[in-house]
């Protein structure tokens, strides 16, 4: 009988102590808010790395600010500054950008998603680009 309620306080015990080391997974939201760097571009199969680069601070008040700086010799270098609000579709993993110029949204398919990296896919212009972010 001794055996028996000790054995039943250390499984209680047990239970108790991964009871509490769980913890509620972070949302598609939270884990996207930060500011997002480029580390690469490509489409088609092209490394568009070195021509184009983005900047996207994503912020918990579901607003954005969005830096694209193209690189293009013998140009030189360019930046256009966009703002706006965004939101996440958790069910299809999609990140909406609906900028303040533009009534049309832009939808950037996550494809992969980490502490410190995404990768997703944009379509600009009819072409599908694959950029991977590293959060800063």
């Amino acid at each position: 009988m001794k055996n028996a309620a000790l054995g039943l306080m250390a499984l209680l015990f047990l239970s108790s102590l991964s009871f509490v080391s769980c913890k509620k997974d972070d949302s598609l939201q939270d884990r996207l808010v930060g500011v997002w760097a480029s580390s690469s571009v490509k489409s088609g199969g092209i490394d568009y790395s070195a021509i184009v680069k983005f900047n996207l601070d994503l912020q918990n008040t579901q607003e954005f600010d969005l830096d694209v700086t193209t690189n293009l010799p013998p140009a030189g270098s360019s930046t256009l500054s966009y703002n706006g609000d965004w939101k996440e579709d958790e069910a299809k993993q999609d990140l909406i950008l609906t900028f303040n110029n533009s009534s049309t949204p832009s939808t950037y398919e996550i494809i992969e998603l980490t502490a410190t990296a995404m990768t997703a896919e944009i379509i600009y212009e009819g072409t599908r680009y694959e950029v991977v972010f590293q959060k800063q």
